[in-house]
Parts: structure tokens; sequence; C-alpha cells
């Protein structure tokens, strides 16, 4: 969509798929042109979102860091571990959402990873994801990305 307010011109993109109708808002930051700031947002985008742009390098170290530990779990662009989700797809959601994701862990987790206790009739129990359930095994991830089968 173009629109044009107080002489600027404001452009938005959408999208949407087959499967999901809800329109979706495109980041436009990937499509600048290389004269254009890359370390400026409009604030257009800003109001939008409620988020401005972020320091790439800045959230790359905190996401490898011991302060955050977001690598023990996940992966991004093939680095980290395969415990959880793999992240690299972020960029193509809007930061707002992104931004909820990362401040409320648990509002929406993807079904592949959601936990279980499990207790063997030993007594022993622990707790993580189903990576297979088999005819006569049942194998499951631990946070601490280990495989028992059960």
């Amino acid at each position: 969509m173009i629109s044009a307010r107080d002489g600027v011109v404001q452009f938005s993109l959408t999208y949407s798929t087959d499967r999901d109708p809800t329109e979706r808002p495109v980041s436009l930051d990937y499509y600048w042109a290389p004269w254009a700031p890359t370390n400026q947002i409009s604030s257009a985008v800003t109001q939008r979102t409620g988020v401005g742009v972020g320091d790439w390098q800045h959230g790359r170290e905190l996401f490898f860091s011991d302060q955050v530990q977001c690598a023990k779990c996940h992966r991004v662009r093939g680095e980290g571990a395969t415990v959880g989700p793999d992240l690299s797809n972020l960029v193509f959601r809007d930061a707002a959402s992104v931004l909820r994701d990362i401040r409320e862990p648990s509002a929406a987790i993807n079904p592949d990873y959601v936990t279980y206790n499990v207790t063997r009739t030993d007594g022993e129990s622990f707790t993580g994801f189903i990576r297979a359930n088999e005819r006569d095994a049942l194998r499951v991830i631990g946070a601490d990305g280990k495989e028992v089968v059960v």
C-alpha cells in the first residue's frame, strides 16, 4: 500500500499464504537502497510495531552469550544447538511478534517442542520433548540435548 501524508510518501507491504490468509507485514529494512542509512528506521515503522531497529551484532553476541544462553537450545544460521526450534526464519516475521516470543517464550510453542514429564516403570522420571514415538520405544530429548529411549 502506498499513501501520502503531509507530503511524505509511505509504503507498506504485506503477504499471506493459501494456508494462512492472515496478512503479515514484510519488513522493508532489507530492501533499502545502498546509499540509505542502515542504522535508522522510519518513525512510521516504529509507531506501527512499537519496536525500533536493533543492533544485529549485539543481538548475536547476546544469543551466544552465557548471560542469556539462547544458543544452548536454539540454532540460527547453522550455529547453536538443536534441542529447541531453529530460529533462522525469524527474519521473515514482523518485529513485534518476535519481541513477544522473546519476552514471553511460552506464549506460542511449536507442537514439536511441547515438553512432557515421563516416568518409567522403575520410578525414574525426566522431562523432554518426544522426538519419535515408535512401536516399541519412545525417544525423548531432554533439556540437556541427550536422547532417552523408553
